[in-house]
């Protein structure tokens, strides 16, 4: 199941969207997943970290800090981050970002690794 527009995160519970899933500091329910994340956002040679993560149905949307390296400019934004997005079910994640004039931007979605894909439907 997954969102029909981009989620819209901030480090408190999202009110824009009364169905929306809470944001949650703390590490997700998918640790393997986590780490996959994190060491994706290596863009622009600086290290992303999980500022924060949703969960709503079978998709996961981690926003991040540190790293702001965005796919559709090819480089860093100067004040607006980035997040990703994964489907549970599909197995597939994408990245995100923030900025007003790249709101719209979606990168091709890229598979889990099988380590992390088989790790998920092992815990469902």
């Amino acid at each position: 199941m997954g969102m029909k527009r981009p989620y819209h995160v901030s480090n408190a519970t999202n009110t824009e969207n009364e169905n929306a899933a809470p944001n949650h500091v703390l590490p997700s329910i998918f640790p393997k997943l986590d780490s996959f994340i994190e060491a994706a956002c290596t863009q622009g040679g600086l290290q992303g970290l999980i500022r924060c993560w949703a969960i709503q149905g079978d998709t996961v949307m981690y926003s991040m800090k540190n790293n702001r390296w965005c796919g559709n400019i090819g480089g860093a934004h100067k004040s607006n981050g980035i997040y990703y997005v994964v489907d549970l079910r599909k197995g597939l994640w994408h990245q995100r970002c923030y900025d007003p004039h790249c709101r719209l931007y979606k990168s091709s979605a890229m598979p889990l690794p099988h380590e992390v894909w088989s790790a998920y439907k092992l815990e469902t």
